[in-house]
Parts: C-alpha cells; sequence; structure tokens
C-alpha cells in the first residue's frame, strides 16, 4: 500500500500536465513571431560615439566618488596611495614589511585605549625625534603609544618583529617592536 500511492500520485500528476499545457495560449505566442520583431520599436538607436561618451561620464562619476570615498578621514593612511602601486601590491608590501600582533587583553596608554584584536604595527619617529609604535587595523590609524629606543632585540628571529612581554602580575606589558633600522619598547598598562 505504502508503494502504491506514491505510484498514483505521480501517474496522476503526469498525466494532468499536458491537459494544463494544452489549455494555456502559451502556444499561440510561441508561434506568433512578429511580434518579437516589433519589440525594439520604441528604443532609440545609439551611435558608437554617443555610448563611448555615455561610458566616459560614468567612469568619471565613479572616480570622483571613489576618491571623495578614500578622502573620508577615518584614520592616517597606512600607506600612501600612489599611481605608480595597485592596492594589491601595496597589501603585499604591507603583509611582508611590518609585523602583525595580536593583543589578547585591551592595552592602554594614558588616554590611549587599544582594544582586543590583531594589529599591523609599525613604528614612526616625529620631527623632534621621540619615537612612537602605531596600530593599525586596515587602514585606521587605532592608536599610539610613545616608546624608547633600545639595543636589546628580545631574540627575536626575523628583522621586522613586534611581541607583547607581560610582566608577572600581568598589569603592565612591554610592547617590543624591531626593524632594520631600530628597537623600540613601549611600557603600558592592561585592562
Amino acid at each position: 500500500m505504502k508503494r502504491l500511492f506514491p505510484i498514483f500520485f505521480t501517474c496522476l500528476l503526469f498525466s494532468a500536465i499536458p491537459t494544463i499545457a494544452e489549455e494555456s495560449n502559451v502556444t499561440d505566442e510561441w508561434n506568433d513571431i512578429g511580434k518579437a520583431q516589433d519589440a525594439w520599436d520604441g528604443q532609440k538607436i545609439i551611435t558608437d560615439d554617443q555610448f563611448d561618451k555615455i561610458i566616459e561620464q560614468r567612469t568619471k562619476k565613479q572616480k570622483e566618488k571613489d576618491e571623495k570615498w578614500f578622502k573620508k578621514k577615518i584614520g592616517e593612511a597606512l600607506i600612501p596611495e600612489t599611481q605608480s602601486e595597485t592596492n594589491i601590491t601595496s597589501l603585499r608590501k604591507m603583509a611582508e614589511d611590518y609585523p602583525t600582533l595580536l593583543v589578547p587583553k585591551a592595552l592602554s596608554f594614558g588616554e590611549t585605549l587599544i582594544p582586543t584584536g590583531f594589529y599591523r604595527i609599525l613604528a614612526a619617529k616625529n620631527k623632534n625625534g621621540k619615537f612612537f609604535i602605531n596600530f593599525y587595523q586596515g587602514n585606521k590609524l587605532v592608536g599610539k603609544i610613545p616608546a624608547k629606543e633600545t639595543n636589546n632585540d628580545y631574540e627575536a628571529e626575523t628583522i621586522n618583529y613586534a611581541k607583547i612581554i607581560y610582566t608577572e602580575s600581568e598589569q603592565r606589558a612591554k610592547i617590543v617592536y624591531g626593524c632594520l633600522e631600530y628597537n623600540l619598547v613601549a611600557e603600558t598598562y592592561t585592562k
């Protein structure tokens, strides 16, 4: 009985399909090809020059829109955009040159708070000769922490490195950064 019902239902379903198709006017519309030729009567013919002109206008508008979007001040740009480099090559260059650091606990220095997360670390020297360790997520500068130059490389295996060394009480942390030019240490508090 369980097998008989699905077979009966399938036969009933397939026997009804041809009757439904014959009753509709779909076949009449497919046989009348003349209507397909008249479909483009209401449209204006556009020349190649007009088409190219419209495409140029659209690309100019899109470029202006993109420039406005990139100029929004979300944070300082990590890598200045140049016309000779594409975004992909600049991202690859950034991945090779600047180390990534996982901050498992929020860090604070004065009013600067750096929440938990992954950060691209980059050191900078200002006009007064003071060093800062900058924490970036994407192109957004999340925070700056002042640092001191040191000769200790903290047994790093690579030229470019960044790591966090916690004190025994884990209330304070040292952020260590090194590159070809200098090694830096910044002391912060954890939250």
